[in-house]
């Protein structure tokens, strides 16, 4: 490891998945076997590797440190997907009791205004919450017109 000036963690990231799997798929053997690679291991080629393919696809490994930092930042990025659709729900609900009825338009305009200081709310996500509200009978639709929605609790 020291001779190729690689870092010790690349270098070990790059060697798991050729010397991982059966003897026959090891692209590489090291000495001596065991199941984590230390610096003081040696490498050489598995003369007996062959393949009837052409193209030979070898998947990189990752490690627990990497799939817990994964995990962390796709459990932040839920969370913050979650109090978006909160302050879009409390946007809403905060423009129609002021206001107590308002055209689809005219009420897409007020929720990306009001939110547009803590995030950039889609037209999809705003009316995927009035749908919400609709259902939970918080709004409802005027019956003469479609889009336009009153404020009901």
């Amino acid at each position: 490891m020291n001779k190729t000036d690689i870092n010790e963690k690349d270098l070990i990231r790059a060697l798991q998945p050729l010397v991982m799997g059966n003897l026959s798929q090891r692209v590489i053997i090291r000495i001596p076997k065991s199941i984590e690679i230390e610096p003081h291991h040696e490498f050489s080629i598995n003369k007996l590797y062959t393949s009837k393919l052409s193209c030979v696809m070898i998947y990189s490994t990752t490690t627990e440190e990497e799939n817990r930092l994964e995990y962390q930042k796709t459990k932040d990025k839920v969370e913050e997907n979650k109090n978006n659709q909160i302050d879009t729900i409390a946007a809403l609900i905060h423009i129609m009791k002021a206001r107590k009825k308002l055209t689809h338009n005219t009420l897409i305009m007020e929720v990306i205004g009001k939110l547009k200081c803590r995030f950039m709310p889609s037209p999809m996500l705003i009316l995927n919450r009035i749908e919400y509200l609709i259902q939970k009978e918080y709004l409802s639709r005027t019956p003469e017109k479609i889009n336009t929605y009153i404020y009901v609790a």
